[in-house]
């Protein structure tokens, strides 16, 4: 006999009502009438867990986790008012795969834009921010952004031409620019320099002095602090070294300059006077006031007259007035020492003046040297140098026109810086042993 527990079968009547649910292909009627068959013999899920929560156990379980428990075995007890968790969906690994993708590229992109950024406020910043030194810019009328932009960063003002065109015409400041000279740092950052060009510069003021020279001389450029001459006075105002030579070179149609010989330069022509005008006037504008003065000093002066009275035209005037202004100070000596120049130019007697052969030497860059073989040379070439050596001023100028009336043949500058002329060699060579015992050792 088989000892062996058998398990026993359902009846026929209850196998036949817990049959599986008809197919979708069966008559919806008959799959209801066998779904209520099977409600009313098989308990349902919701009332087995309830008659389970009541045995002992104290091991929680999940409606999942008994659906999951093998026929036969024995069920794990819910606690009283327990909830199973919901069971959740997985989510489609293609959704997955596109973050795995779409996520690095994004972050490329985030990383791309922040670089740029930073790029962009670098070259918008300033190129030193520790500078204090003011540089003149100077903006001609008619001027377009991407020159202004050009000079910018030829003057070192700015960092990066193309940023900072693409930022003054995203903020609207590149329509609105204004022509002038205007004074800006290193330290400045693209929004400040915009904001000061599209202020209206104040007027430029330029100052000439008198008894300088047209452009720095080899002595003058060793101590550039020191340098009085027409081109520096142009570079302070904020002219570049183009506009000025442009001003130098150009052609002036000026009834001062009527006389003045063909190929001879401004040397003597830029009188020495501060001006003031528009800051958006050229190099060359500002040469034109200086010669507009000259000739309104001559005019009032009836200098031309008078110096052709003398035998003289106004350029061999300023000529003689420019070797004045570099012998003496003084109006009264400036007459004595033109009177000189007059007796001995009668005469046939050279000049004599150091401060002809000083010009020419320092304008060559050579050493100055009374021997000098050079038309400049006025202690061994008889008459007037062929040009100005100096801008004359005012004084000089009429003491050309209306010298002394003494008959004096020398003068020296003593060592006490006075003036002292004498009429014969031995007067004169008396003075310089007792007067000029330092400043002439050299005769």
């Amino acid at each position: 006999m088989d000892i062996r527990k058998t398990r026993k079968s359902p009846p026929a009547s209850k196998r036949a009502a817990t049959r599986k649910a008809p197919l979708s292909g069966e008559p919806r009627e008959m799959a209801a009438q066998e779904a209520a068959a099977v409600d009313e013999v098989t308990p349902s899920l919701s009332d087995r867990l309830q008659q389970e929560l009541g045995e002992a156990g104290d091991e929680p379980a999940t409606e999942a986790h008994y659906r999951h428990q093998p026929h036969g075995s024995k069920s794990r007890k819910f606690k009283p008012g327990h909830k199973p968790p919901k069971v959740r969906s997985h989510k489609p690994r293609k959704r997955r795969l596109w973050l795995r993708i779409l996520l690095p590229i994004l972050g490329i992109i985030v990383v791309a834009v922040i670089g740029a950024g930073v790029w962009v406020h670098w070259a918008l910043g300033p190129v030193d921010s520790k500078s204090t030194a003011v540089k003149q810019l100077v903006i001609e009328p008619g001027s377009s952004p991407r020159f202004i932009a050009g000079q910018l960063e030829k003057e070192g003002l700015i960092k990066q031409r193309q940023v900072f065109l693409l930022y003054a015409k995203f903020t609207g400041a590149q329509d609105h620019l204004k022509a002038g000279q205007h004074e800006l740092k290193a330290s400045m950052g693209a929004e400040e320099i915009l904001k000061t060009l599209q202020k209206q510069p104040a007027p430029k003021t330029v100052t000439f002095f008198p008894g300088a020279t047209l452009r720095p001389t080899h002595k003058t450029k060793e101590k550039p602090e020191s340098r009085l001459d027409v081109q520096r006075s142009l570079q302070k105002a904020g002219y570049s070294d183009e506009q000025i030579e442009h001003a130098f070179t150009a052609e002036y149609n000026h009834p001062v300059l009527a006389g003045r010989p063909a190929g001879a330069d401004l040397e003597g022509y830029v009188f020495g006077d501060t001006y003031q005008h528009s800051s958006s006037a050229s190099a060359k504008d500002t040469i034109t006031l200086a010669l507009d003065e000259l000739q309104d000093k001559v005019k009032k002066n009836d200098i031309e007259a008078k110096l052709k009275a003398r035998g003289m035209t106004l350029y061999q005037g300023i000529t003689m007035a420019s070797i004045v202004q570099k012998e003496v100070t003084g109006y009264e000596d400036m007459r004595k020492v033109a009177q000189v120049f007059y007796t001995r130019l009668q005469r046939g007697i050279p000049l004599g003046a150091d401060s002809t052969y000083q010009y020419i030497a320092d304008k060559k860059g050579i050493a100055r040297d009374y021997n000098l073989d050079s038309p400049y040379n006025t202690r061994k070439v008889k008459g007037l140098p062929p040009g100005p050596i100096s801008a004359p001023s005012l004084d000089a100028l009429k003491a050309v026109a209306n010298p002394a009336s003494t008959d004096y043949l020398y003068f020296i500058n003593g060592d006490d810086d006075k003036n002292y002329f004498s009429k014969t060699n031995e007067e004169h060579e008396k003075l310089v042993k007792e007067k000029c015992a330092t400043k002439c050792s050299w005769l």
